[in-house]
């Protein structure tokens, strides 16, 4: 996962690790709206992971077009697992053309609140990450 560092969110960076993330920090811009410019580096890395043989299907997590060149190569070596995407009034149109399927996490939003249980009495959060 290619993400901006923000220090105060070094708990959810653990989580993510703890669950099994690769978590590779970008330097953001900005003190307000923040900029980490991740997109060739995510490209570079999905293709250095696959010559290199290190997964055998990917799962591009974005709804920014500029990932459509990916989505294609992955889809022609028969790479790709599938694409998630935000919302579906957010995703590229490049990207909605060329993936075969994408699933909006806005459709699946009900099942992640399914499980979601109130704080204790403490107010720490009785539920798990995973």
């Amino acid at each position: 996962m290619f993400v901006g560092y923000i220090k105060k969110n070094d708990f959810v960076y653990s989580e993510m690790i703890q669950a099994g993330f690769k978590i590779i920090y970008k330097d953001i811009l900005g003190d307000i709206d923040l900029k980490g410019n991740c997109d060739c580096e995510l490209v570079l890395q999905t293709m250095r992971d696959f010559y290199e043989y290190k997964y055998t299907e990917a799962i591009i997590l974005s709804g920014d077009g500029d990932f459509a060149c990916l989505v294609r190569f992955l889809n022609e070596k028969k790479a790709l697992a599938r694409v998630i995407a935000p919302r579906a009034s957010r995703c590229s149109i490049f990207l909605k053309r060329t993936a075969n399927h994408i699933t909006f996490l806005e459709d699946s939003l009900h099942l992640l609140l399914e499980n979601e249980k109130a704080p204790g009495e403490d107010n720490t959060s009785q539920g798990s990450f995973s």
